[in-house]
């Protein structure tokens, strides 16, 4: 399964499951590349999103990057703000991690 996130909140480690293309319509990354923070850092204002693969560690049904996803749901449902700076960034990105481990407990019970 695969998932799309916002540039944002790739994280390094993920699988690229579709090919990224740049402004000039040519692949910048192709599909099974792993994402490193170089990766994440260039694709920066260059793409709004990326589709990724389901975690490559198997842990469990629902993978990391789907856990991911269902977690910024949770977060965009209940904030009446986008983040404009680097600290409402840093804000938005810590309720993104306190939802993923909330995720994370209820799947464990």
């Amino acid at each position: 399964m695969a998932v799309r996130l916002s540039v944002r909140d790739l994280k390094p480690g993920m699988i690229v499951a579709e090919p990224i293309a740049g402004k000039n319509g040519q692949g910048d990354l192709p599909a099974g590349t792993t994402l490193t923070v170089q990766h994440i850092t260039a694709m920066t204002g260059r793409t709004d999103s990326a589709v990724v693969a389901e975690d490559p560690e198997g842990t469990g049904s629902s993978s990391t990057a789907e856990r991911r996803g269902l977690a910024i749901e949770h977060v965009e449902k209940r904030m009446r703000w986008k983040p404009c700076t680097p600290f409402e960034e840093e804000i938005y990105q810590v309720a993104v991690e306190q939802a993923e481990r909330l995720l994370m407990e209820e799947k464990e019970k």
